[in-house]
């Protein structure tokens, strides 16, 4: 077990909540908006940069213009544009999308591409997380044409256009291809200061099947959003493309560290506390009396303060963000499985202090107990496989965990069966240490062992 708490420890990093609509502690994603179709927009993008700068600009107020300016306006010159002080700056979050920003003194062309797949719409926004930055959300039409909408929201929840961006966006035509099997979606924006700017992205597989800009949003896919930090720095080629490429990952919000060790302590509690507690009832009954006392030591003095932290950690880092409590499937389980929890500790105790003076056989309580012990393990492992698999990308943005947990959830899943069930070879001798025990305690007119201890000490 010394051997696999490290490893566990490595697995811990999984088990985090679900984030509301946007789905990103520190990760944000959906849309962004204010405009409609090819005509160009009204959206947002005040953003804040990695050094703390914050772009605004003084066209929030001015109307809309259509435009058709090409992706070589951000350049808007002949020969090399590097000769020109263009940069910008590329990266393709999980291989899902790629962001490209071409960068010019006034303006920067940001470009949105599908990678593997078709998208309904995809999004960036400027900021670190969902709540509280400007974004700008593009979608293709039957027609061909595009719809830009910018769009904000100060929660986890569909967000909703912005009448009057800090920053207007203007749809690219030229530098879009809507009807693309992989689409591209390009807008320019007036430039924010700094070299590196947070970002967030997002991209959904569901059209929203109007060109109005305030259409409603299906949300977008589990893994599919998340926070970037893009350099804008690298040199552009003659093409007009960035020639290389350059992003990092921000650190994580204190709301994001929260979950983090909530995912730390659950997993440390569903995937070896709950079990080995279980194991040494089964294993070590028929061979050593300390059995019980280890089976409740690690299965309530142990196991209990570190569920009630980890529940603490996870009721905090969600109120801390402003997502919702127990709203999507990950909350709700985890929630059942703290019941269950209750219920389980609560009938040992029963089992344990409560005894029938004239019993004959094992009570029905004796067997519910085992049963709702193992269904609880399970759900246990269901929900740690959960919080790695859906869960840990959307509330921190890093992509999918190692393989290495992955692996290592296998393995515990297969041999903790292996384990328990192969232990069911004792059982035999097990029924029969309590047959002659129930023997022994009738013919001393005893309810329990324990009575008939304390006499004999007397």
């Amino acid at each position: 077990m010394r051997l696999l708490l490290p490893v566990l420890l490595s697995a811990a990093l999984v088990s985090a909540q679900g984030y509301g609509y946007g789905g990103g502690y520190g990760g944000g994603d959906d849309n962004g908006g204010g405009d409609s179709s090819n005509s160009g927009g009204d959206s947002g993008g005040g953003d804040d940069s990695a050094s703390g700068n914050s772009g605004s600009d003084d066209t929030a107020s001015s109307p809309i213009v259509p435009t058709s300016s090409s992706s070589s306006a951000a350049a808007s010159a002949t020969g090399n544009p590097t000769s020109l002080g263009v940069t910008g700056g590329k990266t393709c979050p999980n291989n899902i999308m790629c962001i490209t920003a071409t960068v010019n003194a006034s303006t920067t062309l940001y470009e949105l591409s599908a990678v593997s797949s078709k998208p309904g719409w995809m999004a960036i926004g400027f900021g670190q997380t969902m709540a509280n930055s400007p974004m700008v959300i593009m979608w293709a039409n039957a027609d061909g044409t595009v719809t830009l909408s910018q769009r904000q929201a100060d929660n986890e929840i569909m967000p909703t256009v912005v009448p009057s961006p800090p920053r207007v966006a203007t749809l690219d035509d030229s530098a879009s291809e809507a009807l693309a099997a992989l689409p591209t979606f390009a807008f320019t924006i007036p430039t924010q200061s700094g070299t590196k700017q947070n970002l967030i992205w997002a991209f959904g597989s569901t059209n929203p099947g109007s060109k109005d800009a305030s259409a409603t949003l299906v949300q977008h896919d589990i893994g599919s959003s998340g926070p970037i930090i893009l350099d804008v720095s690298q040199p552009v080629g003659v093409s007009g493309t960035p020639t290389a490429s350059g992003s990092e990952l921000p650190p994580l919000s204190s709301s994001q560290k929260l979950i983090v060790a909530h995912a730390v302590v659950f997993a440390i509690a569903f995937m070896l506390l709950l079990p080995v507690g279980a194991l040494f009832a089964r294993l070590l009954r028929t061979s050593t009396t300390f059995w019980f006392k280890a089976h409740w030591i690690v299965q309530f003095y142990i196991t209990a303060p570190a569920i009630i932290l980890g529940f603490a950690f996870s009721v905090a880092g969600v109120q801390q963000h402003g997502s919702g409590h127990f709203n999507d499937d990950h909350k709700r389980l985890g929630l059942v499985i703290c019941i269950l929890y209750v219920v389980q500790c609560s009938l040992g105790a029963i089992i344990h202090f409560i005894k029938s003076a004239t019993r004959l056989r094992r009570p029905p309580q004796n067997y519910l107990h085992a049963v709702l012990g193992l269904v609880i393990i399970g759900l246990a492992l269901a929900q740690v496989h959960s919080g790695y698999d859906k869960e840990w990308n959307a509330a921190t943005g890093r992509g999918e965990v190692s393989n290495g947990v992955k692996i290592v959830w296998i393995i515990w899943v297969v041999l903790l069966p292996v384990l328990y069930f192969g232990g069911l070879a004792f059982l035999p001798r097990q029924l029969r240490m309590e047959r002659e025990e129930r023997q022994e305690r009738e013919a001393s007119g005893f309810a329990d062992k324990r009575q008939m201890q304390r006499s004999q000490d007397a």
